[in-house]
């Protein structure tokens, strides 16, 4: 069995020096290391190239902010927001949350999970995986920010439907791409599907 390195907030007092004192709702990952986190707790704060695994049943009631090159593996759990930062990247995998925003050339992959809003600021960029019903659907735009509805099933069939807001105010280029798997099917099908799935994707990543 896997030796996990558990966070949780009976545990801070173990993480002397990169996180808060015993007792507090907050916890700061600061030291490069990996990171495991599976309890309640209000915020957390991870910097500096830190590495985090959310798993269930996490439970952050306020957020998590991920900057400074950090990254983080949501397999599950609840947070309700996600904030991340100076070249930071997130990997969502199941779990749910609220609000994610992805900004300052920060990356973020989705394969699965749900999540209600989606904001990308200028030089970000979100991959979304999912299968064939995956789409953007435009609407109109309001103020600085460009609407879309997300909506379809991601790639560990999860089904979405999120509102994604991009702000091109700040003249940088936010970039969101649907990958699109097919579902492979024996013998020639399989093959003719797996063209089909190859050309969605090129064709949606240009869009």
């Amino acid at each position: 069995m896997k030796n996990f390195n558990v966070v949780s907030c009976a545990a801070v007092a173990a993480l002397a020096g990169i996180g808060a004192p015993v007792g507090a709702d907050t916890i700061t990952l600061s030291d490069n290391g990996v990171h495991y986190f599976d309890s309640t707790i209000s915020l957390v704060n991870l910097r500096n190239a830190t590495t985090l695994h959310v798993h269930e049943p996490a439970n952050v009631t306020l957020r998590l902010d991920a900057a400074n090159q950090s990254k983080t593996h949501f397999h599950g759990g609840f947070i309700k927001r996600i904030d991340t930062w100076h070249q930071a990247a997130l990997e969502m995998l199941g779990g749910h949350t609220d609000q994610l925003y992805a900004n300052n050339s920060s990356t973020v992959e989705i394969r699965g999970g749900t999540l209600d809003w989606l904001y990308v600021n200028g030089g970000s960029r979100v991959d979304v995986y999912g299968m064939a019903d995956l789409e953007l659907q435009p609407f109109v735009r309001q103020f600085d920010y460009l609407r879309y509805r997300l909506v379809g099933t991601l790639l560990d069939g999860s089904s979405v439907s999120t509102w994604i807001w991009v702000d091109d105010s700040q003249g940088a280029t936010a970039e969101i791409n649907l990958v699109i798997h097919a579902i492979p099917l024996p013998g020639p099908a399989g093959m003719a599907m797996a063209g089909l799935g190859i050309c969605c994707a090129v064709r949606r990543r240009r869009a």
